[in-house]
């Protein structure tokens, strides 16, 4: 027969094997910490050489408004499909509760305060960034890749200059412009569905509509997308100029973009939520 282990040393490696176990937790956890601060500590270094090359250098117009043609006309359908959809499924959902308190008449201000205030500069932001996003960090991995980074210093011109301010002018202007189109697309859609579906009037929907919805909402909205943008277009830029010479790390720069990109999304919009409803 086997012996028998003794209670004691049983004991002992128990212990051992739960202090471990939560060294390598506490380990993790701060491992994940400092990753978090390295992050944003790069993003915040190459968001000061954007402002200060935007405040000192002569801003190159037409490669902006190619940008923006690239960012915000070519996105345009996905903008429409997605607010148009969930203007029509916040208008189903709002009016299955608003049904439960007798308040149907107030669907279409539920609808459009959500859509202004926070589904259309989320959801606008979340588009960007799975279609644009993606684009921006894989345009400067490959181009970091290919040493036109190398070139452009060695003309005398500074590559974040060049190629990165642009691309944050663009995303600044190009945000808000597709965040009121989302919003107004998604009004449509709940306004097409009251009418031909719930029943609710013509006259019932705009009425309560201009009654709630104020120019503070829209603000509201308009805030929080100039700050999606910013905070898309520098991650996104950081992530490509950041791609080292290993293979695969194109791809691994452009989806560790997107998932950045949305975590410092949800958190500034808890943030300028918070900010901006001590205001009301």
């Amino acid at each position: 027969m086997p012996l028998q282990q003794p209670q004691e040393e049983r004991l002992t490696a128990t212990s051992g094997g739960i202090r471990g176990t939560i060294g390598a937790v506490f380990l993790s956890f701060g491992e994940g910490a400092f990753g978090v601060a390295h992050e944003l500590g790069r993003v915040l270094l190459l968001l000061v050489r954007v402002i200060a090359f935007a405040v000192t250098r002569p801003l190159r117009v037409r490669e902006v408004f190619r940008l923006m043609d690239l960012f915000g006309v070519r996105s345009l359908p996905v903008i429409v499909f997605t607010g148009a959809c969930t203007g029509l499924l916040s208008a189903l959902q709002h009016y299955h509760v608003a049904s439960l308190f007798g308040a149907r008449s107030l669907i279409s201000a539920s609808v459009s305060l959500g859509l202004v205030r926070e589904l259309g500069p989320l959801l606008t932001a979340v588009m960007v960034i799975a279609r644009n996003a993606s684009q921006i960090t894989c345009d400067l991995a490959v181009m970091r890749r290919s040493s036109h980074f190398d070139a452009l210093v060695m003309i005398g011109v500074d590559p974040v200059d060049y190629l990165v301010v642009p691309r944050v002018w663009a995303m600044l202007i190009i945000m808000p412009m597709l965040t009121v189109i989302f919003e107004f697309s998604g009004m449509v859609g709940g306004y097409l569905v009251c009418l031909n579906c719930l029943g609710i009037e013509e006259f019932t929907f705009v009425h309560y509509l201009r009654s709630y919805l104020g120019g503070y909402d829209v603000l509201h909205g308009l805030v929080k997308s100039v700050v999606f943008g910013g905070l898309v277009a520098t991650i996104a830029c950081s992530e490509g100029c950041s791609v080292e010479r290993r293979d695969l790390d194109i791809g691994y720069r452009v989806s560790r973009s997107m998932v950045i990109s949305m975590i410092f999304v949800l958190v500034s919009d808890m943030g300028v939520t918070g900010l901006m409803f001590k205001q009301t």
